[in-house]
């Protein structure tokens, strides 16, 4: 649940980014621990022009401490990041973007973080990873609905993707999820198949800002299934993380569309 503190980045990301190991171990745990962004300083890449992605991005994201909030995004077409804020308040970071393939995004924050982000086919929806921040934003949404547990139950079919320690965008494979009508559900990623852990549901956490938690079990263990809502409720993105698992080590985040 969310906690009475505001929706910030990870402290201990915050406090000390480029120390990479002891940033793992604090912020470590689900959604959010994970190195810190791609800058380290002012110092930003060139843009590329991104008309497409143009405009105000608006969505829930989870932090390194594992607090969700709402995240607003404004992107310009010359490829820049105007302006981030977090809870409605302005992190007075910027940052610039730049195109990897089709779809996919690479950035850099002023901040220091960085990542990668991931539209569908219409450049309305996105999965944004930033090294501390997991967000599912949605182009053009100017708030939240009340999400309920029936929202989650059906077919979603996309992508999963995997994150280096440098936060950098490595790959895609094709994967899905199944949520029946008594929240259990079953998957296949990269022709893997999964299911929820033994007397677990994937269970609505949070109302306010979509955030649905679970325990699967795939051939290589179990883990923690996290996803986030869009604002339209078409599209979910988040992350699987095996009990083992150092994140965003060995995580991978996923972008799936919402099917029947």
């Amino acid at each position: 649940m969310r906690t009475a503190t505001p929706f910030l980045r990870c402290t201990a990301l915050t406090a000390a980014l480029l120390v990479l190991p002891l940033l793992i171990s604090a912020c470590g745990g689900g959604g959010g621990g994970g190195g810190g962004g791609g800058g380290g300083g002012p110092m930003l890449p060139p843009a590329d022009p991104t008309p497409e992605l143009e405009g105000t991005w608006l969505g829930s994201g989870e932090n390194g401490d594992g607090d969700v909030g709402l995240i607003e995004m404004d992107i310009s077409a010359d490829g820049e990041i105007t302006d981030l804020l977090l809870d409605g308040g302005s992190t007075g970071s910027v940052g610039t973007i730049q195109t990897v393939e089709l779809n996919v995004y690479a950035f850099e924050l002023s901040d220091g973080f960085g990542g990668f982000m991931i539209v569908d086919l219409t450049s309305n929806h996105m999965l944004y990873f930033d090294g501390d921040i997991v967000a599912i934003l949605e182009l053009g949404a100017t708030a939240l609905p009340i999400f309920t547990q029936a929202d989650i139950q059906g077919t979603w079919n996309g992508t999963s993707t995997f994150s280096t320690t440098g936060n950098d965008f490595d790959g895609r494979v094709a994967s899905s999820l199944s949520v029946a009508m008594n929240d259990s559900f079953a998957g296949v990623e990269d022709g893997v198949g999964f299911t929820n852990e033994a007397a677990t549901t994937l269970d609505l956490n949070d109302g306010t800002f979509g955030r649905y938690q679970g325990r699967f079990d795939d051939t290589f263990g179990t883990g923690d299934l996290v996803l986030l809502m869009s604002a339209d409720k078409t599209y979910v993105a988040g992350y699987a993380c095996g009990d083992t698992a150092s994140f965003p080590d060995q995580c991978s985040f996923v972008f799936w569309r919402f099917m029947l």
